[in-house]
């Protein structure tokens, strides 16, 4: 049985069809990006980003993370996410505590208020998020939707290839 390469099958692929593809893929990453630069009710009582929310559930998963790490899984500048940091912390989210061999180094961590608007988010986003595949699931099957997050992870590690929290699975 005759293995392709990769670059045999991109190189099977018309432009046109690559250019729709790549057109579909701005179009989602477009929709996307504006959707998490607004504020969403975190069923709590409080407004938060939806940007600010996916890092608070970064810090919840990885407790102790540092911007520095987080600026690099995300592909976005220290600057960026110190201004989303000091958001939560104002909040009362996170709390930071400096490195004991580097005080100009902070570890982030969840307070109790975070984990509770967290579980809040989770909560309102989960159904919205199961809408959504449910609608994707009259159209694609399970493996479908497999696939695409598999392309998504892979194109995550071609992109970011350094991103400290990347595991292969």
């Amino acid at each position: 049985m005759h293995e392709e390469n990769p670059a045999e099958r991109l190189s099977q692929l018309e432009i046109a069809t690559f250019y729709e593809r790549s057109d579909l893929m701005y179009q989602f990453l477009s929709i996307y990006s504006t959707a998490v630069l607004e504020k969403m009710d975190t069923g709590t009582g409080d407004s938060i980003f939806v940007s600010d929310a996916y890092i608070l559930g970064h810090i919840i998963c990885h407790p102790g993370t540092t911007v520095s790490a987080m600026a690099s899984h995300y592909s976005r500048t220290r600057s960026f996410l110190s201004q989303v940091v000091s958001r939560l912390s104002a909040a009362g989210y996170i709390e930071k505590h400096p490195a004991e061999q580097d005080a100009g180094t902070l570890h982030l961590y969840p307070t109790e208020k975070g984990r509770t608007v967290n579980a809040s988010i989770i909560q309102k986003r989960g159904e919205t998020t199961r809408d959504v595949f449910l609608q994707i699931a009259e159209s694609c099957s399970k493996e479908d939707v497999s696939a695409f997050f598999k392309v998504i992870k892979n194109c995550i590690h071609i992109l970011n290839p350094e991103d400290p929290f990347f595991q292969e699975s």
